[in-house]
């Protein structure tokens, strides 16, 4: 276990829960405005569904699908050796969610439904809880976006990766583990790391 990790994992956290709600819709609000020109040639987008005080992507959300983009968000499921795996599914403005595996919000699954598959998604918005300027990232340590990301990270055709956090969650710098994998962009509300 990465100890540094785990303490910036820690101070990040309460960082971001001592932003008040005011001032966390705000920021969300500019870091999703950013988030649109980003995203303007992406047709295939992988989201997540904020929670524990995240970067809320609602206004993006609902911009994508006006603009007609393929959204997918992320559930968590179990393998047939009981591991837990990310997929991603379409969602729309139709899609109906349920408290998942973490208390994570999902969209509700059916057994008929395929996962997109991950490295043909255009663009990923990726959640943090702590980035550096060379756009390391510290997820909340159950390692499923590593899982995801760290096939794809040497294929020719892999999403672009773009990590969404408050400016207060940015550390000095994060010593890596083997399996990490940085993010292509993170964006805060006064800044943008490319």
């Amino acid at each position: 276990m990465n100890v540094s990790q785990s303490i910036q994992r820690v101070h990040c956290r309460a960082l971001r829960r001592s932003l008040s709600p005011e001032y966390r819709q705000w920021a969300s609000n500019e870091i999703c405005q950013k988030l649109k020109g980003l995203s303007a040639s992406a047709q295939h987008i992988g989201v997540y569904l904020a929670m524990d005080e995240e970067v809320d992507l609602t206004s993006f959300l609902n911009w994508a699908l006006e603009q007609k983009k393929k959204l997918y968000a992320p559930v968590i499921q179990k393998s047939l050796a009981l591991e837990r795996s990310l997929k991603f599914f379409l969602i729309s403005s139709e899609t109906r969610y349920e408290k998942g595996s973490f208390g994570i919000r999902e969209p509700i699954f059916h057994e008929n439904m395929t996962g997109f598959p991950f490295a043909d998604l255009d663009l990923v918005c990726v959640p943090l809880v702590a980035f550096d300027a060379s756009k390391n990232r510290i997820g909340m340590g159950s390692g499923f976006y590593d899982r995801v990301l760290g096939p794809c990270s040497k294929k020719l055709k892999r999403p672009r990766l773009i990590g969404c956090a408050f400016d207060c969650q940015r550390v000095e710098k994060i010593k890596l583990e083997a399996w990490d994998i940085p993010m292509d962009e993170v964006v805060c509300e006064s800044s943008l790391y490319l």
